[in-house]
């Protein structure tokens, strides 16, 4: 079980025990998000899901799948091949070629 999981894991078993306080009406929602570390409306949300899907609604979806921003594999595969191929000065060049730097710098001045 990796760190992710572990702390999601955590989160939900405490979030259990203060959610069966929070229903007994001996904790406010405010001092429940409190024991949670989080604001108000983001225990109202994790209660609403749980009260909709139960232990799975309570499961961040983002743990188990794959990032959005991953880059398909056959272009990596690709880089790392044309890395490999080039040598010494010519690898630094080849890598330039075929990758596209774009930076968007915005600037707040401080006053």
């Amino acid at each position: 079980m990796g760190k992710a999981n572990l702390a999601q894991e955590k989160r939900i078993m405490l979030f259990e025990e203060v959610y069966g306080v929070w229903t007994e009406r001996r904790l406010t929602q405010e001092e429940a998000a409190e024991l949670l570390g989080v604001c108000p409306r983001t225990f109202r949300r994790w209660a609403e899901r749980w009260e909709e899907d139960g232990l799975d609604g309570l499961r961040d979806r983002r743990v188990s799948g794959a990032s959005h921003r991953a880059a398909p594999v056959d272009e990596v595969m690709r880089m790392v091949g044309r890395y490999r191929t080039s040598s010494g000065s010519l690898r630094k060049q080849a890598m330039k070629s075929s990758v596209k730097y774009e930076f968007t710098v915005h600037r707040t001045p401080f006053f």
